[in-house]
């Protein structure tokens, strides 16, 4: 009995294992090759809606005798017909893997073509954004879902592709473009072809309304540059021009799929892998554009030509991006991580940082120079797997130094860089009119200085300058200097210290002064926000009106409004000069002011219906938002419902729909807004706004029963980002309900940031 249950034992932890293996996100480690796929031939259809439908025949040689079976790849896919050098093959599917049974035996070396038909609409693997441009991931275990194949990094063969899409969408894929045939209105074919092994992980497209705009030759490879808006700076293609020729050079190593395709996209859809073979993705939402370009340049050689096999093994590729990025190129630290990017962060422009800092900060021995004596062997080859052993094993045989031991960067983090640690103080100058001395009271901001800190000051009279230097320190100090009875003015100057920061607070006279008199329209701007502290003085108002005709700076302008607008506090008869300023012709500063001080003229029509307008008209984004939180301040509940109710259906304010939801809310109109964000997580609309409705739901809808409704489509949306948002919701349902949505979603869900959160 005791043998029996061991026995059982064994046999359910082998079959846990299998199982956890198959439902694992990564690539498996040494897997089973029956056959070595040599050439891929290829007709390819894609609908505007990213439906497929593949005619495909690779050419194999088995890889050992009696080999009775193939297994291919095809995730929920629709196989048509199978045929092994023209005799139709029986099959069947198994687990989203195409099983196909041999009729007969084949031996070691035999070649046979091996024809797969098929029609799938896959939900991962390719991306389509509201744009209409349909594209690749690049995330593990992907290909799988539009190409019926063996997919592995171990896997590459030659190609020969034509692509049937959309007629006038242009059509973009690994390898070097061929002709571009127009079939009919509605469909156009263009082929690619590559002469050298194209990794099967690595092969990538993109087509839709993306625009070739420029190119340029590099040695004897042509680079192109597409723009999905149509325009670029051609900067970016002499970036691209430039770390394609310092690559080359560096490594001495021919540009392995000749042409090379850089495609600017609006958005990333959470891809962390921005390239494949002789192809670069670069996204808009990311920062540096030219770092994006240079580090998918330099991947074609570290990252493709030389890949990993698995990601979760994929450091020594990553040692070699960072360790040939620190030589080429001056990259800057990415030094967050975006939050539930695990496991695929491993991909990450946050995981280049890290690497890049631990071989600059590698206290260990001189691994950096080690690097070079390796070069020439790891780029020997076509498609070279390398994971940690086998660079270390390569290492030591080059140098005699272990390097087996892995170096990590899991306990290192970048800080990022400090912002400068500003001193603030604010110095009080005291004068009577007409007295000889005047004081002046520094008072620290926080954590004050613990030395003497030295601060020219410049008295201002009639006929002259005169400058005194003052010196304080501590938490409050003060000073006292003579002054003459006809001053007009002092200013403080901080000097050789650029991380002290004075605020000033001085007698009205001396601020006036430096409104009307400063050449410096910095300092006359900072005296209009210094004389907002003075309002209760009965000239203040009259003086501001009277510097406001001779000004014509527009910040200092718009400081001078701000000012007059504190002073007078929506008073009744002040509301037509702030709206004649809020007009669209004014100085953008200048309007900006003005409409800011239209938030005092609370239940005032003409304000309220001035406020809709420059919301809806103006194309600037930091006066529409103001004017949205100056319509919030002045409505009650129930009217900025029927305002907000109006705005959100104007295409121009979609990029404000969260804000002016999240202001409802605050404004006790929770149900309302949440009512108002559900309209706006349709796919139809731009994800930022789609984004920002969601996490709006999420913060102000606690209902069981909306969430029970909505989840089951939003877990199914095209966008990761979505579906993971969506996924946070399940705290939010019984238990019940939640297992019921997560076992109706889990066997679909094939990004594995979202899977963790499902299971």
């Amino acid at each position: 009995m005791r043998f029996i249950n061991s026995f059982t034992l064994l046999i359910l932890l082998l079959f846990c294992v299998h199982n956890t293996q198959a439902q694992g996100w990564d690539y498996e480690k040494f897997p089973r090759l029956d056959v070595e796929l040599q050439h891929l031939d290829a007709d390819i259809r894609i609908s505007e809606d990213g439906f497929i439908e593949g005619d495909v025949l690779y050419n194999a040689r088995f890889m050992r005798n009696h080999t009775d079976s193939l297994v291919f790849h095809a995730a929920r896919m629709n196989i048509i017909s199978v045929s092994v050098n023209d005799e139709v093959q029986e099959y069947r599917m198994d687990d989203d893997r195409l099983i196909i049974e041999l009729e007969e035996e084949f031996s070691r070396n035999e070649v046979i073509n091996i024809r797969i038909q098929y029609d799938t609409s896959p939900s991962f693997g390719v991306l389509r954004n509201g744009n209409g441009t349909i594209w690749t991931s690049l995330l593990p275990k992907s290909v799988r879902h539009w190409l019926p194949t063996y997919d592995h990094p171990r896997v590459a063969f030659t190609t020969d592709i034509i692509f049937t899409h959309p007629s006038g969408k242009t059509m973009i894929a690994s390898g070097v473009r061929g002709r571009t045939e127009v079939l009919s209105v509605d469909e156009e074919q263009t082929s690619f072809e590559s002469a050298n092994p194209v990794p099967v992980t690595a092969l990538s497209w993109a087509t839709g309304e993306v625009n070739e705009v420029a190119s340029a030759t590099v040695s004897d490879s042509r680079i192109f540059l597409y723009s999905e808006s149509g325009q670029a700076d051609e900067e970016y293609l002499q970036s691209a021009s430039g770390a394609f020729r310092s690559v080359l050079n560096e490594l001495g190593v021919s540009f392995p799929y000749q042409d090379l395709h850089i495609v600017m996209l609006e958005e990333d859809y959470w891809e962390t892998k921005p390239y494949g073979a002789g192809m670069v993705f670069v996204y808009k939402n990311k920062d540096n554009f030219r770092q994006q370009i240079q580090r998918g340049v330099l991947a074609q050689w570290a990252g493709v030509l030389l890949r990993e096999e698995q990601w979760s093994d994929a450091d020594a590729v990553h040692l070699f991006q960072a360790e040939l990025a620190n030589r080429l190129f001056e990259f800057e630290y990415i030094t967050d991580l975006e939050e539930g990017t695990d496991p695929y962060d491993r991909f990450s422009q946050y995981t280049l940082s890290l690497w890049q800092k631990t071989l600059i900060d590698n206290q260990t021995g001189s691994l950096q120079d080690h690097l070079e004596y390796v070069n020439e062997f790891l780029f020997s080859g076509d498609n070279i797997i390398l994971g940690w052993h086998e660079f270390a094993s390569a290492l030591y045989e080059e140098t005699g130094v272990p390097y087996f031991d892995r170096l990590s960067t899991v306990e290192m983090e970048i800080e990022p860089e400090q912002a400068e640690q500003m001193t603030e103080y604010i110095a009080r100058v005291e004068w009577t009119e007409g007295a000889d001395a005047a004081e002046i009271h520094f008072e620290s901001i926080g954590t004050p200085v613990d030395e003497l800190v030295t601060v020219r000051a410049e008295e201002i009279t009639i006929n002259d300058v005169r400058s005194h230097e003052l010196t304080f320190s501590g938490q409050s100090d003060g000073v006292v200097i003579n002054v003459s009875s006809g001053i007009e003015n002092i200013k403080l100057y901080v000097e050789d210290n650029d991380e002290l920061i004075i605020h000033e607070e001085k007698p009205f006279l001396f601020w006036i002064h430096q409104l009307r008199n400063d050449e410096d329209s910095g300092r006359r701007a900072e005296a209009a926000r210094g004389l907002a502290q003075l309002s209760d003085n009965p000239d203040l108002q009259l003086a501001l009106n009277d510097v406001l005709q001779m000004e014509s700076n527009p910040e200092v302008y718009a400081e001078i409004l701000r000012s007059i607008s504190r002073i007078t506090a929506g008073a009744s008869g002040t509301d037509e000069r702030f709206l004649q300023y809020s007009s669209s012709n004014q100085n953008p500063l200048i309007q900006k002011a003005a409409v800011e001080a239209l938030a005092y003229f609370r239940d005032n029509d003409r304000v309220i219906s001035r406020l809709r307008t420059i919301i809806v008209q103006t194309n600037d984004e930091e006066i529409r938002r103001e004017a949205i939180r100056s319509l919030y301040e002045v409505t009650d509940g129930e009217r900025f419902s029927s305002q907000v109710e109006y705005l959100v259906t104007q295409e121009s304010v979609l990029n404000e729909v969260a804000l002016l939801l999240d202001l409802l809310a605050q404004k006790g109109e929770a149900e309302n807004a949440v009512e108002f964000a559900s309209t706006f997580i349709d796919e139809e609309f731009p994800f930022a706004t789609r984004k920002g409705a969601l996490e709006i739901m999420l913060q102000y809808d606690e209902s069981p029963s909306n969430w029970q409704e909505r989840l089951p489509e939003l877990l199914t949306d095209r966008h990761p980002r979505i579906r993971y948002q969506a996924a946070l919701a399940l705290d939010k349902l019984s238990s019940e309900q939640r297992n019921a949505i997560v076992a109706d979603r889990i066997d679909d869900e094939f990004d594995e940031r979202i899977r963790q959160l499902l299971e």
